[in-house]
């Protein structure tokens, strides 16, 4: 069963891609200028929502952080790679974790140190208390500054689609 939130935004998502592209295929009339700014701002506003959205689950989510022992690590590589795993503490709710990293310094059965989001399960700090790789630490962003950049280039597409229409009123 998918989350509420990531249907909600699939469903804003396709509503305001189908919208856009209906709106930048209308007329080539008088009336094209009206359209053409509506789909700019709908494809702007999208990528203002998606932002707005990740940047309120960012903030308002609890920060967990528990020691224990790595089970179940999948990792994967390639151009994106990226790690998930279970921390497994000796007392408590065991901590699934997703992290960019898909290197050699993390193994099932040692023990970590980490802190994360309850947002998507974001790892914010791993630290390995044991093993081989003893005292190896990896840092990794909460997506603040990704979601930003989002809302600016949103806001750069709905400000370009309103100077193309004040510019150009004949389209």
């Amino acid at each position: 069963m998918a989350d509420p939130e990531i249907v909600i935004i699939s469903v804003v998502a396709v509503a305001a891609i189908v919208a856009g592209v209906q709106a930048l295929r209308l007329p080539t009339g008088p009336a094209k200028p009206k359209w053409g700014f509506l789909g700019g701002a709908l494809f702007g506003g999208l990528f203002c929502f998606v932002a707005v959205w990740n940047l309120i689950g960012i903030h308002r989510a609890r920060h967990l952080s528990a020691a224990g022992v790595v089970q179940d690590l999948q990792t994967h590589g390639g151009t994106s790679s990226s790690s998930y795993f279970t921390v497994v503490p000796s007392a408590g709710e065991p901590l699934h974790v997703r992290t960019d990293y898909a290197g050699p310094q993390l193994r099932n059965g040692e023990t970590v140190f980490v802190e994360e989001l309850s947002f998507h399960s974001t790892l914010l700090r791993l630290r390995v208390l044991d093993g081989k790789d003893m005292g190896w630490s990896l840092v990794e962003g909460d997506g603040t500054r990704s979601s930003v950049v989002v809302l600016l280039l949103g806001a750069g597409v709905i400000l370009g689609a309103w100077n193309r229409r004040l510019t150009n009123p004949q389209g």
